[in-house]
């Protein structure tokens, strides 16, 4: 695209790629020139990845564009004198006040005495912004310069990463000593500490008031926080009626306060979310445009929490792409140890489920008890409430236990949409119960929450597996995260049969429709015995796992069939999840052999839900089963690693990253993941996050016994502009 501007206007971009900030008077100022406010607004107005800031007359170049650039200035001018021009850009920078942007360009210049002096001058000012400057620091000057040690804990409170920005916060008090900046540190270490404390908090500010409704009785946080002044007090009673699940009532406070003048950029976009959030949650289709516009303002603000989160917030539509979009989230949210995130991804991800007709009621059970655990008691509810409904759909034993008990909890913290959830899920899980009918109906239209509608006829479809639709008569067998059995809506118990015949069976189900000889069960189970003693074992085996297996009348064909010297388990009907896999992951080679990247990107993506963890892994390192199981943990990198791929061809590179995340979950040694993520964050402007991946790479090659790769600056940024051509 570049190649194909203007000579002058490419020449242009070039030059002035080295400010971060851009505007007519620095422009005119770096290339002693003038007219550059009209080609900025060119740029602009003919989308060429220039968008305007809040600042007037002020621009910025999109990072990729940015990226390309850099690597025609290195490859025009060379390395020494890119470093000099970024060392000229960040004069004019801190001259116009610009400190971030100043410090960036320094950075790039390798002017650490300009950044040490800038710091100690204007410390407050660069650190109080994204500091995507960081790992471009030295380590010693980021370990030992207050400033500096206060910008990283702010950049882990902005990732979700709490623990760690406490500690910063209190290392940079320490550092700064007597200097007034120490009292800052103090309070924004005391007001992110509330987050930590599984504890009722007082009501003072507006944070307070959210952590109470979280905690409980989050209408009476909204009537407290309703006596607060300013727009966060607003934000507050907004955020707690949420809480409660008053839907209409928490979007149209939440609107005003996005939409109010006092309201700064931060605030606005947080608010923004939290309404398209409400929005979703009454049934409106107009939330899922707001949450994909917050996502965009969230990327230019550069708060990776709040990208996230507004990511898996899109799964309240309950469509298939933005459930497994916010399994990446929450998996996402996990490695980088932010335990609010992975909770609030799993509940959004649960209750999405719930709306598709899906089940994940696993998700729900642990994102429960992650809000257990941080004393978020009311959102806990609504993780408890789903979860009972959703196994009442499924018609599990225990879901009118389970009901009664998230019913119990959700009035006991009072929280009025878990407890409509609750009761929907105690008319759904036994007959004679309609009066709970009404009541869920009557709660949830007082409040404006739509509850998910019932599946027609069909119990929920059990993990994921989109196979035919299920029945309370189905059969469904896994063995992918560990085996499990049901046989016509029931589980079946092996907890009777003896160790040798629970193993039996998972031998037969790894080949499930294929007969398996005799004498290769025999030597698998019983690899030590003689054989007959090893044949009789075995025929002993097969009729207790045949007593176990009979379902309905002693008519129907038994499910283990011999055929001559070999048996085989036979489920008709039946959704298998390695046969799902296979076929899935067949599906996505093939399509990507013809060249057909949709297909064979839902294809690689349903290929990675099906794998829920390693084959069977209570057989451990059984002969029979190792070369199996790295078949299918290689089947499931391969799909991570294309679908990473395939994301990063489509220039949708938080998507690309997060696939390669949850491709190194599963083979943290496979290289190409590694690239690709880094490659990801690099294209995407994430600087610091580029950084750490490339610090968790280079600890992987060392424990290999590997050297560690030195690629050049021009390596880099190729990547760059492989992209933007294409």
């Amino acid at each position: 695209m570049v190649q194909d501007l203007p000579a002058a206007v490419r020449g242009f971009l070039v030059a002035t790629c080295v400010l971060g900030r851009l505007s007519g008077s620095l422009c005119d100022e770096l290339l002693a020139t003038g007219g550059s406010d009209a080609v900025l607004q060119g740029l602009e107005r003919n989308q060429i990845f220039t968008y305007a800031v809040n600042e007037q007359g002020c621009y910025r170049y999109h990072e990729v564009l940015r990226a390309h650039l850099e690597a025609m200035l290195v490859e025009e001018v060379g390395e020494p004198e890119a470093r000099r021009r970024y060392r000229v850009a960040a004069g004019l920078l801190e001259a116009s006040g610009a400190v971030s942007d100043a410090l960036q360009a320094y950075c790039r210049g390798e002017d650490w005495a300009a950044v040490a002096r800038l710091l100690g001058e204007d410390g407050h000012e660069a650190t109080s912004k994204p500091a995507a400057w960081l790992d471009l620091l030295p380590a010693a000057l980021r370990e030992q310069d207050p400033w500096i040690v206060l910008a990283a804990g702010r950049r882990h409170r902005d990732a979700g990463r709490l623990r760690e920005a406490m500690a910063g916060y209190r290392t940079a008090q320490q550092l700064f000593g007597d200097q007034a900046a120490a009292e800052a540190c103090r309070q924004e270490g005391q007001s992110l500490s509330i987050w930590l404390q599984p504890c009722l908090p007082a009501y003072g500010d507006w944070s307070l008031a959210v952590r109470a409704a979280l905690t409980r009785d989050p209408l009476i946080a909204a009537e407290r926080a309703a006596g607060l002044s300013g727009p966060t007090a607003r934000l507050a009673s907004g955020l707690s009626a949420l809480v409660a699940g008053r839907a209409s009532e928490a979007e149209n406070a939440l609107v005003a306060v996005a939409e109010a003048a006092e309201a700064g950029s931060l605030l606005s976009v947080g608010a923004s979310l939290a309404a398209a959030v409400a929005s979703l949650l009454r049934g409106s289709p107009v939330g899922n445009l707001d949450v994909e516009l917050v996502s965009e303002e969230a990327e230019r603000l550069g708060i990776p929490w709040l990208i996230r989160i507004s990511r898996a917030a899109l799964a309240l539509t309950g469509r298939p792409e933005t459930l497994s979009e916010a399994a990446l989230v929450r998996l996402a949210c996990q490695g980088e140890r932010d335990a609010w995130g992975s909770a609030l991804a799993g509940l959004l991800e649960g209750l999405g489920a719930l709306k598709a007709g899906q089940a994940a009621s696993e998700v729900l059970g642990k994102a429960a008890a992650v809000f257990e655990g941080l004393g978020a008691a009311s959102l806990e509810s609504w993780c408890r409430g789903a979860q009972a409904l959703m196994m009442a759909r499924s018609a599990a034993p225990s879901a009118d236990a389970a009901a009664a008990k998230a019913l119990a909890q959700a009035r006991a913290v009072g929280v009025p949409a878990s407890q409509a959830l609750a009761c929907q899920a105690l008319a759904e899980a036994s007959r004679g119960r309609g009066g709970y009918e009404g009541m869920a109906r009557e709660l949830s239209e007082e409040i404006g929450l739509q509850l998910p509608p019932k599946p027609e006829g069909r119990p929920c479809q059990p993990g994921h597996l989109n196979g035919a639709s299920p029945d309370h008569q189905q059969t469904v067998m896994r063995c992918l995260g560990g085996f499990s059995l049901v046989l016509k809506g029931r589980r079946l118990d092996t907890s009777t049969l003896k160790p040798r015949v629970r193993e039996l069976l998972r031998v037969l189900a790894l080949h499930s429709g294929r007969p398996v000889h005799r004498e290769v069960l025999a030597e698998a189970l019983w690899p030590q015995a003689g054989r007959d003693v090893a044949t009789r074992n075995l025929h002993v085996a097969i009729s207790s796992l045949r007593r176990v297996l009979q379902v309905g009348d002693r008519g129907v064909p038994p499910l283990i069939l011999r055929d001559g010297e070999a048996y085989e388990l036979v489920l008709p009907d039946a959704e298998i999840d390695l046969l799902e896999f296979d076929i899935a992951i067949t599906r996505a080679r093939a399509a990507r052999a013809k060249g057909d990247a949709p297909t064979a990107l839902e294809a690689y993506r349903r290929t990675l839900d099906l794998y829920r963890g390693e084959l069977l892994p209570e057989d451990g390192p059984a002969e029979w089963v190792v070369l199996e199981r790295e078949r299918y943990r290689s089947g499931a990198t391969e799909a991570a690693q294309l679908t990473g791929e395939i994301f990063l061809e489509k220039n949708e590179l938080e998507s690309a990253a997060l696939a390669c995340a949850r491709g190194l979950q599963i083979d943290r040694h496979c290289d190409r993941l590694w690239q690709t993520r880094i490659r990801a964050h690099e294209l995407a402007g994430e600087a610091a996050a580029a950084a750490r991946a490339r610090r968790s790479y280079e600890e992987v090659l060392l424990d290999l016994g590997l050297d560690i790769p030195q690629p050049s600056v021009t390596d880099s940024f190729r990547v760059a502009v492989v992209n933007i051509r294409t």
